[in-house]
């Protein structure tokens, strides 16, 4: 009897392995793995007939001046175009809808609760709400769980997003005050021009790629940060687990905190022209190759400053051009 049921716990392992390869393996090749069953009306939904009853709803709206997404799953992506419009699925698994107000888009999304979901299928199912607007915004708002939120060569006045779960990539855009709160995911900002950021994360990591953000403020707990070509006039960067890498940038003010994680600051300009302040309580300063620990302080006539403060991990400044 021992043996049999040895036999029979090593077979449901067994099976369990060969379902996870065979989930991996479809979402490899491009697939959805779903099934899900509805307490409500105790109806098995499978991804077939998910396909055949969602449908991609597009229509042209009137002009409106400001965004407003709340989203638990469906991603959301805010573009540019020659008119005014919204598309998102419409399927027996959530519900979607919309409205404009005194110059407001307003969406709203909700999924419907699943306790069981399982099938299989190589066509994935649309899950993005697109809105397209032709001219620059007030406001753009969005409230998210569990998605991703992309905004592109848009100009606007300010940018709130709040997500629990999700990547955010704002990309070419012109914003004056961004707002950005997020429990897990990456951050990404490209070819943009921002007054005034101020952006909290918990896990994931921030990359700046060709930008201009006058002033800002990054908190991030468990996560890098990869600056690139970044022009700023004040930047404030908190870090408490992860790597700091600002390469080929110019900063008027440059502060960074960090517990436990490397750093290092490739200056745009000579570091003559900055001032330094490096403290360090357990590792490595290192400034153009001469390594040392401690402290390390030079004063320098022009406004530029550089403070960097680690705990634990080595701090490197390479000098610019």
């Amino acid at each position: 009897m021992k043996h049999l049921k040895k036999n029979l716990a090593l077979l449901s392992v067994v099976f369990i392995i060969i379902g996870i390869c065979i989930t991996g393996l479809g979402y490899m090749l491009g697939g959805t793995f779903s099934f899900s069953f509805s307490p409500q009306n105790r109806k098995v939904v499978t991804s077939k007939d998910m396909k055949n009853a969602t449908r991609l709803v597009e229509k042209e709206t009137e002009a409106f001046s400001s965004v407003k997404v709340q989203s638990d799953q469906l991603d959301t992506v805010i573009q540019a175009g020659d008119c005014f419009s919204i598309s998102y699925p419409e399927s027996p698994n959530g519900q979607t809808s919309y409205s404009i107000k005194d110059g407001v888009l307003t969406v709203d999304s909700v999924t419907k609760n699943q306790f069981f979901f399982f099938s299989f299928d190589f066509e994935p199912i649309e899950k993005t709400i697109t809105i397209t607007v032709p001219e620059a915004l007030d406001t753009i708002s969005l409230l998210g769980e569990d998605c991703e939120c992309r905004i592109e060569d848009q100009t606007a006045d300010e940018v709130s997003l709040d997500t629990d779960y999700g990547d955010i990539f704002i990309h070419n855009s012109n914003i004056k005050n961004t707002v950005i709160q997020s429990k897990n995911g990456d951050i990404s900002f490209k070819n943009c021009q921002i007054d005034i950021l101020d952006a909290a994360l918990d896990y994931g990591s921030c990359t700046i790629t060709d930008s201009v953000i006058n002033n800002h403020t990054f908190t991030l707990k468990d996560g890098d940060a990869l600056f690139n070509r970044l022009t700023a006039q004040t930047s404030n960067f908190s870090l408490k687990y992860g790597d700091f890498t600002m390469a080929d940038s110019s900063i008027e003010q440059l502060s960074v905190k960090i517990t436990d994680g490397d750093c290092k600051i490739s200056l745009a300009e000579d570091k003559s022209q900055y001032s330094l302040l490096l403290d360090i309580t357990d590792g490595y300063i290192t400034v153009d190759g001469k390594e040392m620990q401690g402290t390390y302080m030079k004063e320098a006539s022009g406004k530029n400053t550089v403070e960097i403060t680690s705990k634990y991990g080595d701090i490197d400044i390479i000098s610019g051009r």
